[in-house]
């Protein structure tokens, strides 16, 4: 699975979102985007929860999350009671680990 943040949208939404975090899983090769207020740790966490569990509900589980966020470490201890996932964070990253 790999994550990153947008930057501010131009225009925040009814809801008070300006930012979307995006998730990408490579083996089923869906696309997330969720919509969120911030990039603080607790936001970025929750929406990579969200995001989680949905890929469990259908029976899959990530072992690897490359990102491109701050949100390394908090998404790494933020998921108590939860298997750790390998983070690696990456700004140069361009296509699938082989």
């Amino acid at each position: 699975m790999y994550t990153d943040a947008t930057r501010a949208l131009q225009t925040i939404s009814l809801d008070g979102h300006q930012y979307y975090f995006i998730a990408h899983d490579y083996n089923s090769n869906y696309i997330f985007t969720e919509p969120i207020k911030d990039v603080k740790d607790a936001m970025l966490v929750e929406a990579f929860q969200k995001v989680f569990e949905t890929l469990e509900d259908c029976g899959m589980k990530p072992t690897l999350n490359i990102t491109n966020n701050q949100a390394v470490k908090p998404i790494k201890t933020g998921r108590p009671g939860h298997q750790p996932i390998q983070q690696i964070r990456s700004g140069l990253f361009s296509g699938p680990i082989c």
